[in-house]
């Protein structure tokens, strides 16, 4: 991915921080932002960045281009009506909201207030970003409140070479320009999971009791409570939570079934592995119940003994450093979920994750007393086509850029990308749901083919991981195959590229009868005859 970020002041030390880690526009000078983005043979229009960043310092707009009679409003109007302008389809920009250095500025009318400037600027840019789909916000506002304006800001560095920002303002601004690239390529975590005792409560529960634990609405047990409000709205963002605890399971259980301060639920929990068995082998086991790689993971534990033998025997694992006094608790969990879990957006599919899951934990223990063709019989699966795929474009991003499992190409492609694909006649997006007597799975699989040259090709097969197991896939592989040949192909053509992650798949397509065109270590490529294939095994009812 390439990126720019440009601004009205010097962000240079800002762009070299980014340069070490990103593929990111070197500009020469600053200022004059349009110039580039009008100027068709300009290096910024030669570099071509995926994305754009606006670092825009609201003050120096304001003192700058405010003329005499002038009304700053109207300075920001035009901002904005110049930025639509150049505006294209396959580029996303990401514009920082209004935030002043200062407590008035000097030269504007007594009767506007720096904080009418500041709304003005933040109403037209939500209004801006609804308007358009590659449109987002940088909250830099909320970093500045994080650090203060005293820490954010620097005078000294204003008047040496017109930065703004303080050393440790550049490095907050460039980290989190890191983070929401993250986001926006999905790279996020997918479980967290929780100690008990000193962690989700005060104090040992089997020295204290389900009621002498510490957590209360006031003193120090409110630390707690407020720490488990935000694991509450963390996992409503689609996180699943699950506990590692050495501790007697019905001496934790007690405390959610009588403790009336408890704020988390059992529940709330998908899995709960609470033994005395190493923690680093019961997330591991947390890990492939839920059919997760382990480096989706985030371990949380106050007893460093215990991080440091799951960093040891895990190291795929994220296990932060546990703060040292219990009242940083609260940011450390914000920073947690900032640096690990936060997204730009929620899908439906997010907000109902953890009842998703708990639907696969009895499902599972179905699977254990049925013969393997009966649990599916039993299931009474029901896998349904999604008419319009462009209503549903963020879900079809997670499945492109965060499915790793079952993926048979691990293509990822850009949420531009895919509108522009979405766009053209030439490919079809085979977009799935699911749901069985245990409930909805939500959209679960997504199947591209392009066509060309006569030909037909499947370019992307990808489907959720807590589906497997189910020969839901050769469901969705024959519907495809059958749509093709309906539109007059004779043969389809699809190749595996190989990875750690998706070695479960690495045979699909033999194993359904696909001939191997060409194979080596890294890529095996197939095709197949549609009117001799051979029919599927399957236990679905479906979208015919």
């Amino acid at each position: 991915m390439k990126i720019a970020v440009l601004s009205n002041i010097n962000i240079d030390p800002i762009v070299r921080k980014l340069s070490k880690v990103q593929n990111i526009f070197q500009n020469q000078g600053y200022g004059n932002i349009f110039e580039s983005l009008y100027n068709k043979q300009s290096a910024l229009h030669h570099f071509q960045p995926n994305v754009i960043f606006f670092l825009i310092d609201l003050e120096n707009l304001i003192t700058v281009e405010t003329e005499e009679n002038t009304n700053p409003f109207d300075v920001i109007n035009n901002w904005f009506q110049k930025i639509e302008a150049i505006m294209t389809e396959d580029t996303v920009y990401v514009i920082s909201n209004g935030i002043c250095s200062s407590d008035y500025l000097l030269g504007i009318e007594d009767s506007i207030e720096i904080a009418e400037i500041e709304s003005e600027w933040n109403h037209r840019l939500n209004s801006f970003s609804k308007e358009n789909n590659n449109v987002y916000q940088f909250d830099i506002r909320t970093l500045c409140n994080r650090l203060g304006k005293e820490q954010f800001f620097s005078t000294k560095s204003w008047y040496l070479g017109k930065i703004k920002h303080s050393n440790i303002g550049q490095q907050y601004i460039a980290d989190n320009i890191q983070l929401w690239l993250k986001a926006y390529s999905n790279k996020n975590k997918k479980v967290l999971i929780l100690d008990l005792d000193n962690t989700l409560w005060g104090g040992v529960v089997g020295e204290e009791g389900a009621l002498g634990v510490k957590i209360s609405d006031s003193g120090m047990g409110m630390i707690f409570q407020e720490a488990q409000k935000k694991f509450s709205k963390i996992k409503d963002t689609g996180v699943v939570l699950c506990i590692a605890s050495k501790n007697n399971l019905e001496d934790a259980k007690e405390v959610f079934d009588k403790n009336p301060n408890m704020i988390l639920k059992w529940d709330d929990f998908v899995l709960k592995k609470i033994n005395w068995e190493l923690k680093s082998q019961n997330i591991n086991e947390i890990a492939n119940e839920l059919n997760v790689g382990l480096d989706s993971i985030v371990f949380i534990d106050d007893n460093p003994v215990e991080r440091e033998m799951v960093k040891e025997n895990l190291p795929d694992v994220i296990v932060p450093e546990f703060p040292t006094k219990i009242d940083a608790y609260e940011k450390f969990i914000e920073e947690v979920y900032i640096n690990y879990f936060w997204k730009l957006n929620l899908t439906s599919e997010d907000k109902k994750k953890t009842e998703i899951y708990l639907q696969n934990v009895a499902r599972n223990s179905l699977k254990q007393t049925l013969s393997f063709e009966d649990y599916l019989k039993s299931l009474e699966c029901q896998v349904g086509l999604i008419e319009d795929p462009k209503d549903h474009i963020e879900r079809i991003n997670q499945l492109i850029n965060k499915t790793n499992q079952f993926n048979l190409t691990t293509i990822r492609y850009s949420e531009q990308e895919i509108k522009e694909m979405l766009d053209d006649d030439t490919y079809r997006f085979y977009l799935f749901n699911c749901k069985d007597k245990f409930g909805d799975n939500g959209i679960i699989s997504l199947v591209i083919t392009k066509t060309e040259n006569g030909q037909a090709y499947i370019i992307m097969f990808t489907m959720s991981c807590r589906v497997m197991g189910r020969l839901i896939e050769n469901y969705i592989l024959d519907y495809v195959e059958n749509d093709m040949k309906k539109f007059g192909y004779k043969e389809i053509n699809a190749k595996y590229v190989y990875t750690q992650k998706s070695k479960p798949v690495e045979t699909l397509y033999e194993n359904l009868g696909y001939e191997i065109l060409t194979a080596n270590e890294t890529l095996k490529e197939y095709r197949l005859n549609l009117d001799t294939k051979s029919k599927r095994t399957f236990y679905v009812n479906g979208c015919e």
